[in-house]
């Protein structure tokens, strides 16, 4: 199994580089909220150690299946 930070890299919107670009969502009350995270934002990517964006977003939308390749044209 992938640890995190190989699964941050491949479907994570906010994984840049090794970095976290701190793009941050929730629902509340039928609202969607976004805003960008000061604390997070530049800083390496933490998905290993635990982050909330990481695990309440991205892991719920990681299909179950290995991603393919795209071929190239």
């Amino acid at each position: 199994m992938s640890s995190n930070l190989t699964k941050a890299k491949q479907y994570c919107c906010n994984y840049w580089s090794g970095n976290c670009t701190g793009a941050m969502m929730k629902r509340e009350n039928g609202r969607l909220y976004m805003w960008i995270d000061t604390d997070l934002e530049g800083k390496p990517c933490i998905a290993d150690k635990g982050c909330d964006y990481f695990n309440n977003i991205v892991v719920k939308s990681i299909p179950d299946e290995k991603p393919k390749r795209r071929k190239r044209i």
